[in-house]
């Protein structure tokens, strides 16, 4: 998934993949919500206005 708050600049990416250890996507998306190293965060104050117009 993609999240971006142009007002802010933030540009926010999820990558979400499923392991062996979990049985289906719902459960590898509740593991990422209560993992935080899954979560990345970029300021790319630049960039975003050029992507969003």
């Amino acid at each position: 998934m993609l999240h971006t708050w142009p007002e802010e600049s933030y540009l926010k990416i999820d990558l979400l993949t499923c392991v062996k250890r979990e049985k289906s996507q719902i459960e590898a998306e509740i593991n990422e919500i209560f993992e935080a190293k899954s979560v990345k965060v970029f300021n790319i104050e630049k960039p975003i206005g050029l992507i969003s117009k």
